[in-house]
């Protein structure tokens, strides 16, 4: 906070980008993980728009990687609870809590390379 004019120093921290593969190898459909320090996520491809969510399901520890896609949603492999990938919440539940909730992360394509961004200090 600067005491002269009360306004916070609010300097944000770059982001961190891990790149998950080329656009044409992660066709519409394709999943993939991508393996990072503190967190592996899955990359999903639904029709062209991409998607990056925690790899493992919070509640059975199923990997996301081998569960079911049906349009924005991505099933337990372990035990079928379904997510979905907009906002990591189980389907039908706009606001959930923490502990129902995958990790979703944006996802930028560049340059023909798709990438999962991580925010600083993760």
């Amino acid at each position: 906070m600067n005491p002269i004019t009360d306004e916070k120093n609010d300097e944000k921290k770059p982001s961190r980008r891990v790149r998950a593969g080329k656009v044409e190898k992660l066709t519409p459909g394709t999943k993939k993980l991508v393996e990072d320090k503190h967190e592996d996520v899955v990359v999903v491809n639904v029709n062209g728009e991409y998607f990056a969510v925690s790899g493992f399901c919070p509640h059975a520890g199923g990997f996301l990687g081998f569960g079911y896609l049906e349009g924005h949603k991505i099933e337990c492999p372990m035990h079928s609870w379904q997510f979905d990938l907009r906002n990591g919440c189980l389907d039908g539940m706009e606001n959930c809590s923490p502990y129902d909730r995958l990790n979703t992360y944006p996802v930028i394509v560049e340059d023909g390379e798709v990438f999962v961004e991580f925010p600083a200090g993760a």
